[in-house]
């Protein structure tokens, strides 16, 4: 069975929701934390789904203010790890 992997730019609830999935964080963060972080500045926020469920995300933003992009937090469901999705995120990032 193949399963459908896509990565969309999403609001940043989406990947709230996956971020609160990642069994590494003790305390995974709201909605507010994330904003604040990347407040004022050009920011990609990006989840990948498997079969249309959220299961991956990159939040970054241009910390300097230099054009460069700050890979700031990315996690992948542990159920859906070694399928690839970091890489196709970093490369959807490349893109943009």
């Amino acid at each position: 069975m193949t399963n459908q992997i896509s990565i969309k730019e999403v609001p940043i609830e989406e990947a709230v929701k996956v971020n609160a999935t990642i069994v590494e964080f003790d305390a995974p963060y709201q909605k507010d934390y994330f904003e604040d972080r990347y407040k004022d500045k050009e920011k990609l926020i990006i989840v990948a789904y498997v079969d249309d469920q959220p299961v991956g995300y990159i939040v970054g933003y241009d910390k300097f203010e230099d054009g460069s992009f700050y890979y700031w937090m990315a996690g992948v469901n542990p159920k859906f790890r070694k399928l690839g999705l970091l890489k196709l995120m970093m490369d959807y990032e490349d893109k943009w």
